[in-house]
């Protein structure tokens, strides 16, 4: 984040750069039509600006590439989040477990046939009312 901030100053600041020399070659081009300067000043005066101009480019480029950047760090955040999240066992009912049938230093594979655990849910005790015969 810092290094995007970082590279749009200087962006911004060769921005600057390239609108004086674009300011100067403005200028120089009245001067060499009244005479005032040589050829060779007018047409270093375009180099510079071609210069600049290209050096803002590279700049633009490099921040877009920081940005580029920056959000594959965040894809790479995010899918450790996911890859963290496939380390939690969640069973889908509540109760007491039986033997494990894995243990630690046991090895588990993705699809694997063989329950971990066997869970034996909680018994559930109902109440029945019943009037007598008569």
């Amino acid at each position: 984040m810092a290094a995007v901030r970082q590279g749009n100053d200087i962006v911004a600041k060769d921005q600057a750069t390239a609108n004086n020399s674009r300011t100067i070659l403005n200028r120089d081009a009245r001067l060499i039509e009244a005479g005032v300067i040589s050829r060779e000043e007018y047409d270093n005066a375009n180099a510079k600006l071609q210069a600049d101009e290209a050096t803002v480019r590279a700049d633009r480029s490099s921040v877009a590439n920081l940005l580029a950047a920056q959000k594959a760090q965040e894809a790479a955040v995010q899918n450790a989040r996911v890859q963290l999240s496939y380390t939690t066992i969640r069973a889908p009912l509540a109760g007491k477990t039986g033997n494990l049938a894995v243990t630690a230093g046991n090895l588990v594979r993705a699809n694997d046939t063989t329950p971990m655990v066997r869970l034996r849910p909680r018994p559930h005790i109902c109440d029945f009312l019943c009037p007598e015969q008569t």
